[in-house]
């Protein structure tokens, strides 16, 4: 496989700042790559005719670009709609983690959700809408060409879920531990305390469990420092199940239920003070689109040292003249 999403990426960066092309894009955010690449795919006809009809489109990337199409259009048009089935689920995950609301407690989760759909989408478990219409769009039911397509998708899916797995299992690495203190903070949220046994959130015999990931969050790496944790988890976990146990209608929010219960359990109400106010953000899922990028070999770099020397080149310029005028002065 090519890195084709360099080059897609390529010919839409382009295309969107051409005015022509902004009347079918539409209002578009463009936080996301997932965004712009599903732009792209939505609108891969208008894409490619402006390419190949306009003179006046990216004069000094058009003859590049069009050869890119003509070679790789098919394989390009593909990867786009399986980041699309992809990539529209997972860029869920990231909105929900964006705002000032109190969600660190559940950002390990979605974290773990996300990586979870990559797994079943690799191992064919997921419907892949997107990419089942383009092959029946470009192969009209020819059931040989379609059969190779969807292996060679889940060579890419499979690639890509044991890369991201083993990047979160290496302990070694700057996303290990993080997931091990977006882990502990699941402890903030009494709906993930109280339907598990004190067991499974503290087992020092074995080292396991939220409590124990504490240590990694700064300000409690030090030795003790968890000690009045483990002294509060037994009063946590009953007051815990006692408000799962009430109708959902009634159970307090979960910064209602540390605003009732602050007296009896300073330790970790003061931790939902200092680990509250820290914003998540959407960044460890986002990784997964930056992994999704990765769509193998290097065919398309061109593009990219393209695009890399005439920045650089437009800095070195403008640096001369920025010398220059000072020069001058």
């Amino acid at each position: 496989m090519m890195n084709v999403s360099l080059i897609a990426r390529s010919i839409y960066c382009n295309l969107i700042t051409e005015d022509h092309v902004k009347r079918y894009t539409g209002d578009i955010r463009w936080f996301y790559k997932q965004e712009v690449s599903s732009q792209l795919y939505k609108n891969w006809m208008q894409a490619q005719e402006v390419v190949n009809s306009d003179i006046k489109f990216c004069p000094e990337l058009r003859e590049t670009l069009q050869e890119c199409l003509s070679l790789h259009g098919t394989e390009i048009y593909l990867q786009l709609a399986l980041f699309e089935d992809i990539a529209s689920i997972l860029s869920q995950l990231c909105y929900t983690q964006e705002g000032d609301n109190f969600l660190i407690h559940s950002t390990y989760d979605h974290w773990t959700f996300s990586l979870n759909i990559l797994k079943e989408c690799s191992e064919g478990n997921r419907p892949l809408p997107h990419f089942e219409d383009t092959l029946n769009h470009l192969y009209h039911g020819n059931q040989a060409e379609m059969i190779t397509e969807r292996v060679n998708a889940q060579i890419i899916l499979s690639s890509l879920y044991e890369t991201m797995h083993d990047v979160c299992m290496n302990q070694s690495s700057r996303l290990w531990s993080t997931l091990q203190i977006l882990r502990a903070c699941r402890l903030l949220d009494y709906n993930y305390v109280g339907p598990n046994p004190i067991l499974s959130l503290y087992d020092e015999d074995t080292g396991q469990g939220e409590l124990l990931m504490l240590h990694r969050i700064p300000v409690y790496s030090s030795p003790g420092s968890i000690e009045g944790f483990i002294q509060e988890l037994p009063e946590y976990h009953r007051l815990s199940s006692l408000e799962i146990n009430k109708p959902v209608a009634s159970r307090k929010a979960v910064l209602d239920f540390w605003k009732a219960n602050k007296l009896l359990l300073p330790r970790y109400a003061s931790l939902v003070i200092f680990v509250g106010a820290l914003c998540p953000s959407s960044a460890t899922v986002e990784r997964l689109f930056s992994m999704l990028a990765l769509m193998k070999e290097s065919k398309g770099s061109a593009l990219a040292d393209y695009k890399r020397s005439s920045v650089m080149l437009r800095y070195n310029e403008r640096t001369k003249v920025g010398r220059r005028q000072r020069d001058d002065m």
